[in-house]
């Protein structure tokens, strides 16, 4: 039952968000990108958790189908492109983003230095462990249990160009503003160009060593310096997590 009532606050916190005011000062927000390339079905016994499950996945724009299977009953789903879920706080989105990684979903969120000494549950039983503010990114003290860091930022305004790919635009200003970069825009000559710039150092927890050697070299490749910190030993990739970015 406390972990029902968690997760109906999280439904709360979001659908309160959606249904800001015009005229009112717009409340800080928080960004977490996530998908699942693969259809993903979770068993429930218990039918008003199943439905819970359901309704949180329709809250973050996700179409869930349930069926009644040999006495139980199963939720299955799928979001293959990158999405966007907004919050408004920090606390929140590491509850989020430790419920979409145990509900099978593949999540993108950048913290910055201000990220220091707060708890936030991550889904793998291990509630409140806590972080180390860094700067710059220079041996920076990161105490956790995660999984492995990967630190990035862009100094200068890099541009991507999608030649015309719409969705591959759009996918990066998700990602972008997953990682909290500032983003801009602009369609011209058939295409759409897709700017950013993180002049500060970020960095993203990652949940095997090739998971994070993976967002090091994309991250590379689209003009980001970016680094790959190991510590502790290297973790197997969970089953349907390692997934390219793009």
């Amino acid at each position: 039952m406390k972990n029902l009532s968690i997760l109906l606050s999280l439904i709360i916190a979001v659908g309160a968000m959606a249904k800001q005011s015009w005229g009112q000062e717009p409340p800080p927000q928080y960004f977490i990108a996530f998908r699942t390339t693969q259809p993903k079905t979770l068993e429930f016994d218990d039918r008003g958790k199943a439905q819970a499950h359901a309704q949180a996945l329709s809250t973050i724009g996700v179409t869930p189908q349930l069926e009644d299977h040999a006495g139980h009953l199963d939720v299955t789903y799928s979001q293959p492109r990158w999405t966007l879920l907004t919050v408004a706080s920090d606390e929140l989105v590491h509850q989020w983003e430790g419920w979409l990684k145990k509900s099978g979903f593949q999540t993108l969120h950048g913290d910055g230095a201000e990220h220091g000494d707060q708890g936030h549950d991550h889904g793998h039983g291990t509630p409140g462990h806590q972080h180390e503010g860094h700067t710059a990114g220079d041996g920076h003290a990161h105490h956790h249990d995660a999984g492995e860091i990967v630190t990035f930022r862009t100094s200068q305004w890099t541009t991507s160009h999608a030649d015309g790919n719409v969705a591959a635009a759009q996918d990066l200003v998700v990602i972008c503003k997953a990682l909290g970069c500032q983003i801009r825009e602009e369609t011209h000559g058939g295409h759409a160009d897709v700017s950013f710039h993180c002049a500060d150092w970020r960095h993203v927890e990652c949940g095997s060593h090739a998971e994070a050697e993976s967002l090091t070299a994309w991250l590379t490749k689209l003009g980001f310096e970016a680094r790959h910190e190991d510590e502790g030993e290297h973790s197997p990739v969970p089953n349907g997590q390692l997934q390219p970015i793009r």
